[in-house]
């Protein structure tokens, strides 16, 4: 449990200067009160132009994103919209299913704000009651599974802590070629 405190922390402190993103993301996983779903927050996405995008908050289990609209947003509706739109595609491209987002308009009342994190929450809640997600787990050693099943796939949706455990399950010593490189360096 030390490692999903650490993992949230780390992950909720990611909106430094950005008050309201921070204030909805927040009462998001607040109202939640779920440690089966894993957050994350500034999510990569790639985009087909060779851009990326970040989403403001993702849970990769129920393939569900959430963007916050402040202030600069309105004026850029129509481009929020197309990156809405590339969003889903990259997704869709990896996963059978199109990912979801959900915006929240951060210049609204605060009753309409919180209405709307209600709203969300629900979904969140029905959307995982509705599929079979893996529960989130610190503790599980996803390169040691992926050599177990003998596979890994994109699909699998693991999550590796370090490079060097992400290498063990392709089979490959990263410490080893770490030390190695080092040694290399060293030499010249």
């Amino acid at each position: 449990m030390v490692a999903k405190r650490e993992y949230l922390v780390r992950t909720f402190s990611r909106t430094k200067r950005k008050d309201y993103e921070n204030y909805i993301l927040n009462r998001i996983w607040n109202r939640l009160n779920r440690l089966d779903l894993k957050p994350v927050t500034q999510q990569y996405v790639k985009r087909a132009d060779g851009k990326y995008a970040l989403l403001d908050l993702y849970f990769p289990q129920i393939h569900l994103g959430i963007e916050c609209d402040e202030g600069h947003h309105k004026s850029n509706a129509l481009n929020d919209e197309i990156r809405t739109l590339e969003i889903g595609k990259m997704f869709q491209a990896v996963k059978e299913n199109e990912i979801m987002i959900e915006r929240i308009d951060a210049t609204d009342s605060i009753e309409m704000i919180h209405t709307k994190i209600e709203e969300i929450v629900q979904l969140i809640n029905k959307m995982a009651s509705n599929s079979k997600i893996i529960p989130w787990s610190e503790d599980v050693d996803y390169a040691a599974l992926a050599i177990k099943n003998g596979t890994l796939s994109v699909y699998d949706e693991f999550t590796f802590r370090t490079i060097s455990e992400a290498m063990r399950c392709l089979g490959k010593n990263y410490d080893s070629l770490q030390n190695l490189i080092g040694c290399l360096m060293n030499s010249i």
